[in-house]
């Protein structure tokens, strides 16, 4: 359609000028309108309890560790130092934590009664033992020098991103170690550095090992068996960050109903006092909380919507 009057060109350019103006103002409003995601603590947890009670009714979990290490070079292989304060997660059969902790301040624990009695206490295996969820310890910063596991199955998925985080509170950082058939925990360790600022490395050992009995009280011979160590190292800006971060995601969790899957960003910035946070570092923290979130499933994270 051509427009041959003035008038009407005008009225033409006019009312297209308002719609566009209407438009930017919107796009400008909604930049603002972020939408952030965090962990969702009430669905790890309870997928974290449903491996509770097969763990509780399984005794192949309290058994023997795939290896079991005779090593006495192990510290030294594994880097961690005589004498430095472990936080052994996921202890399990509690061969690894057993080896590591008779030179070191070892603290053994686990999610399963079972475990920690059986395993832990009856065996005297570090200096403390304790039943609690990988999700929630470290507590402070400098707690421990390391956080360590062997191969700890059940927080496959979803739990293991936050063990390894809360790891970042150490002193040193985190340790993960694995027989040659698993393979490292590489991509939390790639998301961890791109958020947090952390080294990380993945070192192939040789440990001398018994393995696990094939029948009742019947061990393979002493060998030399290949193990992969992924490490993340912290530092004390990444420990602030974490600090920071952890504090946020707890002040989601106890805001959020409930069952629901979502908190509004003026409902938390209202509270944010209660972590002792500015509004500008909770912002912060929600930008690095969102790409950790990257790590988990849909289904365990909270949406922030404005």
């Amino acid at each position: 359609m051509f427009l041959s009057k003035g008038g009407e060109w005008e009225e033409f350019l006019s009312f297209n000028f308002s719609f566009f103006k209407r438009v930017k103002r919107r796009m400008s409003e909604n930049d603002f309108k972020k939408v952030f995601k965090a962990p969702n603590f009430e669905t790890i947890l309870k997928e974290d309890l449903k491996k509770k009670r097969i763990m509780e009714g399984s005794r192949t979990y309290e058994g023997s560790q795939n290896t079991i290490p005779v090593d006495g070079k192990l510290l030294q292989k594994i880097g961690v130092s005589s004498g430095d304060k472990v936080y052994f997660f996921a202890g399990g059969g509690g061969d690894w934590a057993e080896a590591i902790g008779k030179e070191t301040k070892l603290t053994f624990a686990d999610l399963s009664n079972r475990i920690v009695s059986r395993v832990g206490r009856k065996r005297k295996i570090g200096e403390r033992q304790v039943v609690i969820n990988a999700l929630r310890a470290p507590v402070r910063e400098n707690e421990f020098d390391w956080s360590v596991s062997f191969e700890p199955v059940p927080l496959a998925g979803e739990a293991l991103p936050i063990t390894v985080l809360r790891g970042l509170l150490n002193r040193r950082g985190v340790k993960i170690i694995r027989h040659s058939m698993y393979s490292g925990e590489s991509e939390i360790a790639r998301v961890l550095k791109s958020v947090y600022g952390v080294e990380n490395e993945e070192k192939i050992v040789r440990v001398e090992c018994v393995e696990k009995p094939r029948l009742r009280n019947l061990f393979t011979g002493r060998e030399s068996k290949t193990h992969v160590v992924t490490t993340v190292h912290t530092n004390s800006e990444a420990r602030s960050k974490v600090l920071k971060d952890l504090k946020v995601m707890m002040l989601i969790e106890r805001l959020k109903r409930r069952g629901e899957k979502s908190v509004s960003l003026e409902k938390l910035f209202e509270n944010t006092s209660k972590c002792g946070l500015k509004n500008e570092e909770v912002k912060e923290s929600l930008e690095r909380i969102n790409k950790f979130s990257t790590l988990l499933s849909e289904k365990h994270k909270t949406v922030l919507i404005d």
